[in-house]
């Protein structure tokens, strides 16, 4: 039996992940439905990446917006179909189909969106009533986090239900410089405490619980440990 104790789940309102690992999105054909479902069923999160979804489809020449959108759907029906468990998609703010492919996601019942590679500013505004699905936002400064937590809140009256804190290990899409990937400035055990205080700060305001999910650099459980102990 596995055994727990040390490893508190992650909670996201009433989504109740066993283990706190959330499955990186990566994208053109490896995060899909096969290793999102897998993940979902050992405890876990697992993600879709929605990068370069239905480029193996001949009609995605012709129609290349209906086709990512289509395979959205596909990849997360098959998903559904292999798993009980806690599925999300990651999307990148700098796509240019950024809202057509939430709202294809949102309407196919995904439960978390994870959206990163830029500040993904609006994105409560394609919730609709009733809509369960949770909106999490990439982030690598607290600098970022308060923008975020102050655009949301004050345009639309919605919180973060999560943080991912990236650091200059998580493959560059945040905007970190070659010199600072050995930086101890920037390194992640400086930036997830920097996102907890203003998150702390925000909750103290009277705010909803935030959890805040390290990424970036996390290979082994050493690694896991060391960022639960930091607060993540």
């Amino acid at each position: 039996m596995h055994d727990n104790a040390l490893m508190p789940a992650l909670v996201l309102g009433e989504l109740r992940a066993k283990i706190p690992v959330v499955q990186g999105g990566m994208g053109v054909g490896i995060s899909l439905s096969s290793l999102a479902s897998a993940v979902a069923n050992a405890g876990g999160i697992g993600v879709i990446s929605t990068v370069g979804l239905g480029l193996d489809r001949p009609e995605h020449a012709k129609n290349p917006l209906e086709t990512c959108v289509e395979a959205i759907r596909e990849e997360i029906r098959r998903a559904r179909e292999k798993t009980k468990g806690i599925l999300g998609v990651n999307i990148m703010v700098a796509s240019s189909n950024f809202a057509t492919e939430v709202r294809a996601a949102i309407g196919a019942g995904i439960d978390i969106i994870f959206s990163g590679a830029g500040l993904p500013l609006d994105l409560p505004r394609y919730l609709e009533q009733g809509v369960k699905t949770k909106l999490v936002p990439i982030v690598s400064s607290a600098k970022a986090a308060r923008v975020l937590l102050r655009q949301w809140t004050t345009k639309y009256g919605y919180a973060p239900d999560a943080f991912v804190v990236e650091g200059p290990l998580a493959g560059g899409h945040l905007g970190f410089k070659r010199e600072q990937i050995d930086d101890p400035a920037f390194a992640l055990e400086k930036l997830v405490p920097q996102v907890l205080d203003e998150v702390t700060a925000f909750e103290q305001g009277g705010g909803k619980h935030i959890p805040v999910i390290a990424a970036g650099g996390i290979f082994t459980g050493a690694d896991i440990y060391r960022m639960l102990q930091l607060g993540a």
